[in-house]
């Protein structure tokens, strides 16, 4: 589940970006062994991760752990320039570090690099798989289906393939808007494979059918499917229940679930936008302004930016006029630039 800002305008919106992400640690391993480039990672923990690290919790370890498969398999692709399985594993380092940090230049460096790894392909499906996933991640859904669809079509198919085939033609499903059928075909997938991901697909999408009750259920279905998973996934189910009661304006109830999450996974910005954006709601707004000041000290991001300028317009403070007009001024130029060449990814953000 995907995001220049994951925000919760809607929660099925909210969800069907994160999806992915959700998956990010359970699922990568698997998306590298149905694209067919090896079974082992090459994460390992390095000590200074990138401009978002501050030492000491779980988002800078895991954030440093990508910044190192990425270094390891850009040095892979300078001795092995011809080998698109390889440009193809950077492809996807880059963009799990897209899912983790949300910049938008992680997402772009991933699409370039899978661009790239098929003008070495030299097979006919080439690094389809992931191509659909990038495609889903820039909301280029007719692309994802039409990647997808051509996977469908190859005669040998593998089941991890077929597998993965399944789950994103699920979340393009969505994506496209058509809920009716991304719903049969999720709900009977799980039923194939009741799986923590499945569940948490099906919470999706009875979110964006606006039926928070179910969805819910869900997700509590999905916790109850996540024993020896990592603390990440436990906390991205959190946000998620938080994001349901916001929607329904029931702001204590999201805030505990924000708060939960940030427990269980500490340092991630995304967590913190949202324990900002209750505390706005709530009138808490100078703890909202702390908040998104320290989001903006780590973080590119340009809705970062235009929520900071929000929240000191409500203050009121004469002497922030100022920085308010530079922080609008900075954000929309960047998203801009972003519509330029990605212009489905801007607008869904």
């Amino acid at each position: 589940m995907q995001l220049l800002r994951e925000k919760s305008a809607t929660a099925g919106m909210l969800i069907a970006v994160t999806v992915c992400a959700m998956v990010f640690f359970a699922g990568s391993q698997k998306s590298l062994n149905a694209a067919g480039v090896g079974s082992k990672s090459e994460l390992a923990l390095n000590e200074n991760a990138s401009h978002l690290s501050a030492s000491g919790k779980q988002f800078d370890h895991e954030l440093a752990r990508v910044n190192k498969s990425i270094r390891s398999l850009e040095a892979l692709v300078a001795k092995t320039p011809n080998s698109w399985p390889n440009l193809e594993r950077l492809a996807l380092a880059h963009l799990d570090r897209a899912r983790l940090t949300g910049e938008f230049e992680d997402y772009r460096r991933a699409d370039n690099t899978i661009a790239l790894a098929f003008t070495k392909s030299e097979v006919a499906s080439g690094p389809l798989l992931s191509r659909a996933q990038i495609h889903l991640a820039l909301h280029r859904t007719e692309a994802a289906l039409s990647d997808l669809q051509q996977m469908k079509s190859h005669l040998l198919i593998d089941k991890d393939s077929a597998t993965l085939v399944a789950e994103l033609t699920g979340e393009a499903l969505l994506q496209s808007g058509d809920t009716e059928n991304a719903l049969v075909h999720l709900m009977a997938l799980n039923s194939r494979n009741p799986s923590f991901e499945n569940a948490a697909r099906v919470a999706h999408a009875y979110a964006k059918a606006g039926d928070y009750n179910l969805a819910a259920q869900w997700l509590t279905r999905a916790e109850q499917r996540t024993v020896g998973h990592s603390e990440y996934i436990q906390a991205w189910l959190a946000l998620q229940h938080g994001i349901l009661a916001l929607e329904q304006r029931q702001l204590d109830d999201a805030y505990d679930a924000f708060s939960l999450a940030d427990r269980l996974f500490p340092g991630y910005w995304l967590i913190e936008e949202h324990l900002a954006e209750v505390d706005a709601l709530s009138g808490r707004t100078t703890l909202a302004e702390r908040r998104y000041r320290d989001i903006n000290d780590r973080v590119d991001n340009p809705q970062m930016m235009l929520a900071l300028a929000d929240v000191l317009e409500t203050n009121g403070a004469e002497e922030n006029q100022s920085e308010i007009a530079q922080l609008r001024d900075r954000a929309n130029a960047r998203l801009s630039q972003i519509s330029e060449s990605h212009p489905r990814f801007a607008a869904a953000h």
